[in-house]
């Protein structure tokens, strides 16, 4: 299914900060999967168009916003480094966020197993540990591949 990239955090497309990606992939000793970077260096700081996906067979959440890497301060709460600084903290630095969910919940990337191809994970904000974190799919491209629109609508 084709994904469209709406605005959500700016009214323009924003490529602030983009310069930044090849840094941040030599600080955490990891390389984004070619699919994301496609994406991000196009759609930072969008939502996707569908955005819903499963966690499971039972949990639905949406997939809100494409985290960025620009330096604009009004907008940190959605900056990709921020972000992972923030989370590093409570998990391993090679957990990468890439979005989030309306709850605040994170969509991250999971570099433990592998620095080249990660999976995607989902973490629960309200929750610690283990019991936090959620599989989502084996890879960025599975994971695109799973976003679909409500059937209701």
């Amino acid at each position: 299914m084709k994904i469209n990239w709406d605005n959500y955090i700016w009214d323009d497309t924003n490529l602030d900060g983009l310069e930044k990606l090849p840094d941040f992939e030599k600080k955490t000793g990891i390389k984004f999967p070619i699919e994301y970077l496609e994406i991000i260096t196009k759609h930072q700081g969008k939502t996707p168009e569908p955005s819903i996906f499963k966690i499971g067979d039972k949990f639905t959440t949406v997939f809100n916003t494409l985290y960025h890497f620009s330096s604009d301060e009004d907008n940190d709460f959605c900056n990709l480094e921020k972000r992972y600084e923030s989370l590093k903290e409570n998990y391993s630095d090679k957990i990468i966020p890439f979005g989030d969910t309306p709850s605040d919940d994170s969509i991250c990337f999971d570099y433990r197993e592998s620095a080249n191809n990660p999976k995607i994970i989902y973490i629960i904000h309200e929750l610690s540990g283990d019991e936090s974190v959620k599989f989502v799919a084996d890879s960025f491209t599975e994971f695109l591949d799973m976003l679909y629109e409500d059937e209701e609508e």
